[in-house]
């Protein structure tokens, strides 16, 4: 396994483990869930991606290939992100489709596919930049505490 796949894997992994976790909260009813929560997910687990990368290379990415990372690192995030999500309406016995998904939004449905496709790509840019922001500041703290323990 490359070194890489090993921060990509980090960084699903912790998507994965907070989504649970603030998904658990949630269902709890204790407080009312802030909309900023998902991209507040998708830094961390950039922290963590960065985190990785930066032990297993010893260096700071540069410009391009931490965009390259956090965009496919936001891709995965969407995927995972999906599969959750038809995951918990199948398990609940539901069925989702145009007609349903529509009624919900409460949209008409000759607009759905223009509202997702908008959709998508807002969480696309705000996950893109959340990621590479979140990469960024785990990289550097990696290399701060890198450096106290060499000085």
């Amino acid at each position: 396994m490359t070194k890489t796949k090993s921060a990509y894997i980090w960084m699903a992994l912790t998507f994965v483990g907070l989504s649970v976790l603030l998904g658990a909260v949630a269902s709890m009813n204790l407080f009312q869930m802030p909309s900023a929560m998902g991209v507040v997910t998708m830094m961390i687990a950039g922290m963590v991606g960065g985190q990785r990368f930066y032990s297993q290379n010893d260096r700071v990415m540069a410009a391009k290939e931490r965009f390259v990372f956090a965009l496919l690192g936001t891709l995965i995030m969407i995927c995972l992100s999906m599969a959750m999500f038809f995951g918990l309406i199948a398990a609940l016995g539901g069925t989702l489709n145009g007609n349903t998904l529509s009624a919900a939004l409460n949209i008409p449905a000759s607009d759905l596919w223009f509202v997702l496709g908008f959709g998508a790509l807002i969480v696309g840019a705000a996950g893109t930049a959340m990621t590479y922001l979140g990469i960024g500041i785990g990289q550097n703290n990696m290399k701060k505490a890198a450096g106290k323990k060499a000085g």
